[in-house]
């Protein structure tokens, strides 16, 4: 796993050498909480019918954990969501390297 941590490391500084340091809003004026709710919901309600159905994809596992992001107002809960989000994201490099 450290090398997958090692290549993210390395794209971090590409993107700060590109974009310089960013600091951006995490949603845009126009978002809408309600919206991206149920979405979420709808994410959650489909993980539970593909692991029902032994058919869970990246997709919408993803998918899910990016939505609970944008869910949520309190920064400290967007992080540990954030957390979540990169731990996936890393299970999904794995499994594509398995796959190589």
């Amino acid at each position: 796993m450290n090398y997958i941590f090692d290549e993210i490391k390395l794209e971090r500084q590409r993107q700060d050498e590109k974009f310089g340091t960013q600091n951006h809003p995490m949603t845009p004026e126009l978002f809408s909480l309600e919206g991206c709710k149920s979405r979420l919901e709808a994410m959650r309600h489909q993980n539970k019918i593909n692991t029902q159905n032994k058919k869970d994809n990246w997709y919408h596992i993803l998918a899910e954990e990016i939505f609970e992001v944008f869910s949520e107002t309190d920064p400290n809960k967007q992080r540990e969501e954030m957390i979540q989000v990169a731990a996936i994201a890393v299970a999904i490099i794995e499994c594509l390297d398995k796959d190589v």
